[in-house]
């Protein structure tokens, strides 16, 4: 029952492709982690899945970013702009095309798990390094992501006094061994 969420660098109006396509093997990464360490998947991933899906066809049918479909738009959208609210889809293309568009998202979203199956699992050391410390502390910021993936050691937290014994994490000995199995051998470059 994990979130991520990737605080914006700089505040943007536009997105790449590039982008777009790396940010679809971001959100899909937490799915193929649990397929990777357990050998199966959770409903966890539910929201995740929907955000690629969103994302994804919007590539397709609002930003003309399919190689196939080339750069136009699929569907008018009935919109209450006063409420900002957005009615649905008008369909203005054939069941053809539509078959198309479902291919294009179809074939993206596999394209983006692969990608984040493939770069978890050739750094498998370190996707258990976090899993291990996110059981300890159950949040990581930014600067200790960064130095769990170079390889450092986190420095201890400051303890408090108030701090009441039972909220304090416990020492890594103490932790369930949450791998099952070995690790995967690399896939091949």
């Amino acid at each position: 029952g994990g979130y991520t969420m990737a605080l914006p660098e700089e505040e943007r109006r536009l997105e790449s492709k590039a982008r777009l396509v790396d940010n679809l093997a971001f959100i899909l990464g937490g799915r193929a982690a649990e397929e990777i360490v357990f050998g199966d998947v959770t409903t966890g991933a539910s929201n995740d899945l929907e955000r690629v899906t969103e994302i994804t066809r919007s590539m397709v049918t609002r930003y003309g970013m399919s190689d196939k479909l080339g750069p136009m738009v699929f569907g008018q959208k009935d919109e209450l702009v006063f409420l900002g609210k957005e009615l649905g889809e008008q369909r203005d293309y054939s069941e053809a095309v539509a078959q198309e568009i479902d291919a294009e998202v179809r074939g993206l979203v596999s394209a983006s798990y692969d990608k984040a199956r493939q770069i978890l699992t050739q750094h498998r050391d370190k996707l258990d390094r976090v899993a291990r410390q996110l059981v300890e502390t159950e949040t990581l910021d930014a600067k200790e992501f960064a130095a769990l993936m170079s390889g450092q050691p986190l420095e201890p937290p400051p303890s408090s006094p108030a701090t009441p014994p039972t909220a304090q994490a416990r020492p890594a000995s103490e932790l369930p061994n949450w791998q099952v199995g070995p690790a995967p051998a690399p896939m091949p470059a």
